[in-house]
């Protein structure tokens, strides 16, 4: 590793899992424009010459609205892969994550865990007659259990969140990670349970503002209103047809007559 002062122009941002948010990245140029970059960016060499962007895509783009041409970075000799893990922790590490795209880079980075490390796949070394297997049993490095202890998730968490994205279809995906939904975790579970041309749809819905939660989406759907809290006239509407049917008509009668009603 080194720490050399470099061209902004040498730097390569490829296709980031999370985008950059410029309000933040405004605030990161105003901060910079005082103090300096208080910490480097983080960038590998790539091969033909130049550098591609490891981690701080905020704090570069920052550096770009603070009109500077270099900037200090740290180099590391990173594959790809080692460079995708390296982003992905650093993103994870950031508390104000919503669920789903905690999600998001949760599966991603099971994916790229296990390109690094296949061994730890199903289906991978499952020893020979003197191990019996327990290369496969034990998954000393499994992926779980490697999260859990860099970024302090349980692992029910973390299999909870990836199983999430299996089931959610890109469509979907993409159309609820600027909403309130995004937030939700039971709202993306309700969503993630239904059919993916269902998912879609009622994602687009929310996106739009034309509805504002899974159940709603649900309930126009099936021409049914989406459940709401019962009105008590209502209520006591409901309470006494129940009450009547079940009454013979000699106390019907008996009923009508005793509040002055006409019986017919």
């Amino acid at each position: 590793m080194s720490v050399e002062l470099l061209n902004l122009s040498e730097i390569t941002v490829a296709d980031r899992l999370r985008s950059v948010d410029e309000d933040w990245a405004k605030a990161i140029a105003q901060s910079i424009e005082i103090n300096g970059l208080m910490e480097p960016i983080v960038v590998r060499p790539v091969k033909g010459g130049g550098y591609a962007l490891v981690a701080g895509a905020h704090r570069f783009r920052g550096l770009e609205l603070a009109g500077l041409d270099e900037a200090e970075c740290k180099i590391l000799d990173l594959t790809e892969a080692e460079a995708r893990l390296a982003e992905i922790d650093e993103n994870l590490m950031r508390r104000e994550m919503s669920a789903l795209d905690r999600a998001v880079f949760l599966a991603e980075r099971k994916r790229v865990y296990e390109e690094l490390h296949p061994e730890t796949v199903h289906g991978g070394d499952r020893g020979n007659q003197h191990t019996g297997g327990k290369s496969q049993t034990l998954r000393l490095g499994r992926f779980t259990e490697d999260v859990a202890e860099k970024i302090g998730l349980s692992e029910r968490t973390i299999q909870d969140a990836v199983a999430l994205v299996k089931r959610l279809t890109p469509e979907a995906l993409n159309a609820l990670r600027d909403t309130e939904i995004a937030s939700n975790g039971a709202q993306l579970k309700a969503l993630a349970k239904l059919e993916p041309a269902d998912q879609e749809e009622i994602a687009g819905l929310i996106k739009s503002g034309g509805i504002k939660s899974v159940a709603e989406g649900v309930a126009l759907k099936s021409d049914a209103p989406a459940k709401k809290e019962d009105d008590p006239r209502e209520a006591w509407f409901r309470a006494v047809r129940k009450t009547w049917s079940q009454g013979s008509k000699h106390w019907q009668k008996a009923f009508l007559e005793e509040i002055g009603a006409e019986f017919k």
